[in-house]
């Protein structure tokens, strides 16, 4: 048994203000693959991930994964401002991210894999003709998005996306 004696109180605003504004944001970037596709993507990368750069203690994929916020077992705050420079990367970012992604590997001369539903063909070839991204392009694949999942609300993709998945092998080492 646990003598426990709890009170509330009551704080102003002001002098919570960070927290108050972090509870206003909904991630609606916020989304993840199924559990069997990350094995997928795990046997055509051909070497166990390190780190998991864009992920939250409800979708990890990594035992080490960044968040974009300081949650339970996060290794660090802000994938991107980490080096990536000695691990195998799961990238798995929010769509406004992809390019910022893709110079990241280039930067840190990285390896891993980056995964992100296609909202547009268009881009996909953008972003595979690009001569930066050629350099290290080491295999691509598109999938029929089974198992896209999302956390907390309906994000960009919908509850019901039923589009592609890129998944872009990068060796930039």
């Amino acid at each position: 048994a646990i003598n426990l004696d709890l009170r509330t109180a009551w704080i102003p605003r002001t002098w919570n203000q960070e927290a108050d504004d972090i509870s206003k944001n909904d991630d609606v970037d916020c989304w993840a693959v199924s559990n069997s596709f990350f094995e997928k993507v795990q046997k055509l990368m051909g070497q166990v991930f390190a780190v998991d750069v864009f992920s939250d203690s409800e979708n990890f994929k990594v035992k080490k994964f960044y968040s974009r916020w300081s949650c339970p077992g996060s290794s660090g705050v802000d994938g991107l401002s980490h080096s990536w420079s000695n691990d195998v990367i799961y990238a798995c970012p929010p769509r406004s991210l992809i390019l910022q992604t893709i110079n990241k590997f280039v930067k840190d001369k990285a390896v891993g894999i980056l995964v992100f539903p296609i909202p547009g063909e268009g881009i996909v070839s953008t972003i595979w003709d690009s001569p930066h991204v050629k350099v290290g392009l080491k295999g691509r694949w598109q999938y029929i998005a089974q198992g896209v999942t999302h956390c907390r609300v309906p994000a960009f993709y919908g509850e019901t996306f039923r589009g592609k998945l890129a998944v872009v092998k990068l060796d930039y080492s």
